[in-house]
């Protein structure tokens, strides 16, 4: 084929390309003239079925339970405090406990920043290593200092700690962690509480991992 052929057949798929009726915008399409009796038709139709589904969420809603109490003023100035939450009737599994913090926002930038991702992440790093990121809790005395809590003892294991150890968790963020339990019971019987499946994977095995030496 000569260069003039070339030519010539480049220029023929051009303006086959260029009368294309998708590209100037030519196919066929089917656009509805809206009337009275259409959009009533249509609006009705909408309304039903919106008007069923919200029937049927108000069904599902109405079939919870939900009691709440608020115990800050009876556990004011107390070191330690019991409070007890009974419903009107019996309540059907699964039952789930949510908390509701007011005025607890900690969202001061150096609060936030006060934590060590390698650290709790698994890494064992030194004071030296957590010193920029976990101001100012660092070792095992910073939490007493700035908190008034003594750590002098390992909480879990009846060992002593190293004053001058790093924190373990060490910042801000780790010392002010929200520590309430709660139990729950069907008369004087205590019922199990089912703790798995609360956290995703990739934070407990990567995010917040535990060191490697750990029991």
């Amino acid at each position: 084929m000569s260069e003039t052929d070339e030519h010539l057949l480049a220029k023929r798929r051009k303006e086959k390309l260029e009368k294309n009726r998708f590209k100037q915008q030519t196919l066929p399409a089917w656009r509805p003239v809206p009337s009275l009796k259409s959009s009533l038709i249509a609006f009705l139709i909408v309304g039903a079925i919106f008007l069923v589904i919200g029937v049927v969420l108000i069904q599902f809603s109405n079939r919870i339970d939900e009691i709440s109490m608020s115990y800050d003023s009876e556990c004011k100035g107390k070191d330690v405090c019991e409070v007890t939450l009974t419903p009107e009737s019996d309540i059907p599994a699964p039952i789930y406990v949510y908390y509701q913090l007011d005025n607890f926002y900690q969202n001061h930038r150096r609060y936030v920043k006060s934590r060590s991702n390698g650290q709790i992440g698994g890494g064992e790093l030194t004071v030296d290593q957590l010193k920029s990121d976990c101001d100012p809790i660092v070792t095992n005395e910073d939490i007493f200092e700035v908190t008034g809590i003594d750590h002098s003892w390992d909480p879990v294991n009846p060992v002593k700690l190293d004053p001058k150890a790093p924190a373990n968790p060490c910042g801000l963020v780790a010392a002010s962690f929200f520590n309430d339990t709660y139990k729950v019971f069907n008369g004087d019987v205590e019922i199990g509480i089912d703790q798995t499946g609360i956290a995703w994977e990739t934070d407990r095995d990567k995010k917040f991992k535990a060191p490697p030496n750990a029991s």
